[in-house]
């Protein structure tokens, strides 16, 4: 069956069928190699190849001669030759090292790249032939193949390759460390454990090999270095300083870790101010103990520097980008405290950039905090003002630091330089009410007239929304030296708000609504009195705006409505008709009113009670808005005295006998309708007993009629029953009469049809006698 097998994959024209074929002769095993060798060597194009393939699948040393032989076959077909050096690749022999690194030479592109591929599966057996080849002076078109071969073995060998550098010449040097370079993957870690190698010369061929290889492929394999020894640890620090790009973020992203934390601390710095900006994740990393490293960092960095300006310089730069709050945070703190007074120069030079400013003028607040450095600070601060780019930025940073800037910027409202006191007093308006004092000690100082002024524009020109809290929590103050600078500050602000007529005139309003939403009694009643002292010029529009807005409303803002002058009764008077106002303010306007001035609109509401309270047919009232304007105004005219018992006496003996105004004014009087109304009542009781009897004898009457008429209706009923039961006898004799007629009917039809038959019967009859008659003659006959 062999030499048939054979055969079939030499003739068969169905190439599947010669595969088949193939595929049996590979599984019969080593037997079928020596006839196959006996017409291997008769090549026979597409087909020889399947033959080298089954040789290749059975994988036996026999059959290593044939296909050493056949690859040395002149001419022979490429893809044969593919097949054979394919084969060959699976024998780890070194009796097929030369063959294959004679077939490397060959110029045809399939065949040498299935040599590397040969060479690159066997290389253990064909490494020293191959490291021979690579000792020559210059690179040729066989190096270059024998290190593709290099190349292509799986797993890299970098470890033999690093083994071979300590005994190998220069020229096989050459060639294993541009292997290296070429290969880039996995060679970095084993070269990087290879960096204390006890052989110089080794150590020289592997720094050389890492200068060659880019930082993205060496960095990872030096970082894997620091957590090791101590020397290993050293050589591989100072090869990452070579790759700044590629190792500083990685570093920073390491600063969290418990092993190689430390070690990234002792490396960064070194670096320089290229790792500032990378340093903003750490400072900004989740893990406290990568924050804390990177904060070492930034102080390490700028106090072993040479030109500690020029990195706290840069270090201010962080603020442009700008950084995450909680690096920013971070940035503020180091300034502020580890690196504290050194930032200051940098500081001050940061509030001339318009990008930095806001930033270091927090910093520069931050180190007010420290208290030896409140003078120097401040004193640069102020000084700053002078210099036209730093200004702004002083601005900001002063208005920050409160309190503690008042007195020294208090001396600059007066400057001679007009910007500088321009800024200075804009500086404390922004302040607010920690510059209060100043500018109280300055009101009540007579003797510096201009000093004065210049406090009180500053004061002016404080928004309403700023010192008003201030200024109402110092009237409830024990001390009476705070109560009279409240009243004094609020009084000339109010002064100057209805002077200048300013576009927020506020303070009125907002003393106001103070004591509407407070309870504080005591101060409630400063404030009340602090408002009579200012007339009813200024507080009566805002307090009857007040009094609209909020409801209901404090008795304290309703009292003072009274105690106003004459032109308050006038103003009111005319809200008071005005229709727009609200039904609230016009009722506590009513009252006023009443009691101070009693005009003809309040007393009319006042007698108008029963106009407005329950209606005569209903419980409910008819206008309860009007009624309490009503019952206010009353109350206020009799509360003021404006309607005593004369009085009283007179409008009841005006009014006509039975109106609503009698009988309200003899109420006031003392008139009592009580007796009168039990009198009418009694009267009403013995009226309702008299319709309750004439009632129950109606009713009486009525269930008698009603038995009636339910025996007439039991009677109606049977007489429509039987009426419907004829109607129903009546119904079916219907029926059963035009039964009846339809039988009727069909019978007469039917004896029509039989009177018809017998008729033509005896016709019929009688042509047959006729004719039996007929026939009869003729037998006589």
């Amino acid at each position: 069956s062999i030499p048939g097998l054979i055969d079939l994959v030499f003739t068969h024209a169905d190439e599947l069928v010669a595969g088949k074929a193939a595929q049996i002769l590979s599984e019969m095993g080593p037997e079928v190699i020596t006839p196959i060798s006996h017409v291997i060597f008769h090549i026979v194009p597409g087909r020889t190849r399947l033959l080298v393939q089954v040789l290749e699948r059975i994988h036996d040393l026999a059959a290593l001669p044939t296909l050493l032989a056949l690859l040395q076959t002149p001419q022979l077909e490429l893809f044969v030759m593919i097949a054979v050096i394919r084969a060959l690749g699976q024998f780890p022999e070194q009796r097929v090292v030369a063959p294959l690194l004679n077939v490397l030479k060959d110029e045809r592109l399939q065949v040498y790249e299935e040599a590397i591929n040969a060479l690159s599966r066997i290389w253990p057996v064909a490494f020293d032939s191959l490291l021979a080849e690579l000792d020559v002076a210059e690179e040729t078109i066989l190096t270059q193949r024998i290190q593709r071969v290099l190349l292509c073995i799986v797993p890299f060998p970098a470890e033999h390759l690093i083994g071979i550098l300590e005994g190998c010449t220069e020229f096989q040097a050459r060639q294993i460390m541009s292997v290296f370079l070429k290969q880039r993957i996995d060679v970095a870690t084993p070269l990087v454990k290879h960096l204390l190698h006890p052989d110089k010369r080794v150590r020289a061929y592997i720094y050389q090999i890492l200068e060659g290889l880019p930082g993205s492929v060496v960095v990872p394999a030096l970082l894997d270095m620091l957590n090791q020894t101590a020397p290993l640890r050293k050589a591989a620090s100072m090869l990452l300083l070579r790759y700044p790009e590629a190792a500083i973020a990685p570093l920073v992203a390491l600063l969290g870790e418990n092993e190689r934390g430390e070690a990234v601390v002792d490396i960064l710095p070194q670096f320089g101010m290229q790792i500032l900006s990378a340093l903003i994740s750490g400072l900004d990393d989740q893990r406290s103990e990568a924050r804390e490293r990177a904060r070492m960092i930034v102080v390490a960095l700028v106090r072993q520097s040479r030109e500690q300006e020029k990195v706290l310089r840069e270090l201010m730069q962080l603020f442009t980008l700008p950084p995450p709050p909680r690096a920013r945070e971070a940035l503020l703190d180091v300034l502020t405290s580890d690196l504290a007074p050194a930032s200051l120069p940098a500081l001050l030079e940061g509030l001339e950039d318009a990008y930095l400013l806001n930033d270091a003028a927090e910093a520069l607040f931050r180190l007010t905090h420290q208290k030896p450095l409140q003078r120097i600070v401040l004193e640069q601060l102020l000084q700053s003002l002078w210099l036209e780019g730093r200004r702004s930025g002083a601005e900001m940073a002063l208005i920050k630091i409160g309190a503690l800037a008042v007195p020294p910027l208090g001396q600059l409202i007066i400057d001679t330089n007009p910007a500088v006191a321009k800024t200075a007093k804009r500086i404390l308006r922004s302040i607010g009410t920690p510059a209060l004092p100043f500018i109280w000690a300055a009101y009540i100082n007579t003797a510096e007239p201009i000093m004065r002024e210049a406090a009180l524009s500053v004061f002016h020109s404080m928004p309403t929304e700023i010192i008003r809290d201030d200024l109402i929590k110092l009237l409830s103050s024990k001390d009476y030296n705070e109560i009279a600078m409240a009243l004094a500050l609020l009084i000339e602000r109010i002064q100057d708000e209805s002077t200048q007529q300013y576009a927020d005139n506020m303070m009125v309003p907002e003393l106001l609504e103070y004591v509407q939403t407070h309870s504080l009694e005591e101060v409630n009643l400063r404030i009340a009195a602090l408002l009579l002292l200012l007339g009813d010029r200024i507080v009566l529009r805002p307090l009857l705006q007040t009094l609209e807005d909020f409801t209901p409303s404090r008795r304290q803002l309703i009292y003072l409505l009274l105690l106003l002058g004459g032109q308050t009764q006038e103003r009111l008077l005319e809200v008071f008709q005005d229709g727009d106002v609200g039904l609230g303010l016009r009722t506590e306007i009513a009252a006023v009113l009443a009691m101070l001035s009693n005009p003809l609109e309040i007393t009319e509401y006042a007698q108008s009670l029963s106009a407005y309270g329950f209606a005569p047919v209903k419980s409910a009232l008819m206008f309860p808005g009007e009624l309490n304007i009503g019952l206010r105004a009353l109350g206020g005219l009799l509360a003021s005295g404006q309607w005593n018992d004369r009085v009283l006496e007179g409008l009841r003996s005006s009014s006509a006998e039975g109106s609503a105004q009698h009988e309200l004014f003899s109420v006031l009087l003392g008139w009592r309708y009580a007796p009168q109304i039990e009198d009418l009542q009694r009267e009403l009781d013995g009226v309702r007993e008299s319709y309750k009897r004439e009632v129950l004898a109606l009713t009486a009457k009525m269930l008698e009629s009603q038995r009636r008429i339910q025996v007439l209706e039991g009677e109606l009923e049977q007489v429509q029953k039987e009426h419907e039961q004829r109607s129903d006898q009546l119904s079916q004799t219907a029926r059963e009469k035009d039964s009846l007629d339809q039988k009727f009917e069909k019978l007469a039809q039917e004896c029509d049809l039989l009177q018809d038959r017998l008729e033509q019967a005896l016709q019929e009859n009688d042509i047959l006698r006729e004719q039996v008659a007929h026939l009869q003659w003729q037998l006589d006959q």
